[in-house]
């Protein structure tokens, strides 16, 4: 059985979720990015104010760009609604426009899966280093993970 760890291979192929390793725990993998996007960052300046900001607030600063409302407490993203208690929490609640297949475990080789349409974790983020990047004092780039606790019917 094919399974995926990133939102967007959840959402877009539907292919069941299998958590892989974020910081000890299996995590879905939400968002990469790098200096050297095409256009995302034309200079090193946005860059490193961009991965200063999120260094200081942490990973809800990332998830209040994703939306314009003034409410940041529900945001739609990726396919899915982003539910949390106020806008600088780190724990949410993912809904999923569409029920998903989670792999829960395993018995041997075999999968042992449950079908959800929420999910509640928390959110955290990752740096990552490239030697292909486009400068040398920060990070290349990051990675904004999502570890469930909880999957809700």
């Amino acid at each position: 059985m094919k399974t995926a760890h990133s939102i967007w291979e959840v959402t877009e192929d539907g292919l069941p979720f299998e958590g892989v390793s974020f910081s000890g725990k299996p995590s879905m993998l939400f968002e990469i990015n790098e200096d050297t996007d095409d256009g995302t960052f034309p200079t090193v300046q946005r860059w490193k104010k961009h991965v200063t900001k999120l260094d200081e607030n942490g990973t809800p600063f990332f998830l209040n760009r994703l939306t314009r409302k003034k409410d940041k407490t529900r945001i739609d993203a990726y396919g899915v609604t982003i539910h949390r208690e106020n806008e600088w929490s780190y724990e949410a609640t993912i809904e999923f426009k569409e029920p998903i297949t989670v792999v829960m475990g395993r018995v041997g080789d075999l999968p042992v899966t449950a079908t959800v349409s929420k999910i509640k974790g928390e959110f955290g983020h990752d740096y990552f280093f490239k030697s292909s990047g486009r400068q040398h004092d920060l990070a290349n780039g990051f990675e904004i993970w999502f570890t469930p606790k909880e999957y809700l019917g």
